[in-house]
This record gives structure tokens, sequence and C-alpha cells, in this order.
């Protein structure tokens, strides 16, 4: 009867299918390491886009571009015709 459990159980183990590994898990740091150099360029070129969007969303925000009495202007002279 032992034998008989040793063998199913050493059986049962051969069945049972082999799971595969876990993928692994990367955080960010570790993709930007592995990009090497070419990612101090990228992040780079990232920080100079966000600083030029940034100031010329402040420089077109003041009303440098349109003043405030342009509009008013345009208004009266197309009423005028």
């Amino acid at each position: 009867m032992i034998a008989g459990l040793v063998l199913l159980s050493t059986g049962a183990a051969a069945a049972t299918p082999e799971l595969p590994p876990a993928p692994l898990q990367r955080t960010l740091a570790d993709w930007y390491a592995m990009g090497g150099w070419v990612m101090h360029l990228l992040a780079g070129c990232s920080v100079l886009a966000v600083a030029i969007a940034l100031e010329r969303a402040v420089a077109l925000r003041r009303g440098a571009v349109a003043p405030r009495r342009l509009a008013a202007e345009v208004s009266s002279l197309a009423e005028a015709g």
C-alpha cells in the first residue's frame, strides 16, 4: 500500500505541467538604465520641449500677440463696415 502511494504521488507530480516562469517586472528606472546614453539625450530633449511649451503659453497668454483693445477695435470697424 505504501509503495502504491509513493508511485501514485510521483506519477501525479510528473503528470502536472510545469508552470512557465513569471514575467520580469521592470520599473521605469530599469528601462531608463537599459537605454544608456540615448535616454539621457531623450530626457534632456523632453525637458527642453516642456520648458519651451510653458514659456510660449505664458508669453501668448499675456496678450502680447493680440492686445485686448485690438479685439474691440476690430469689432467696431466691422460694425462700421
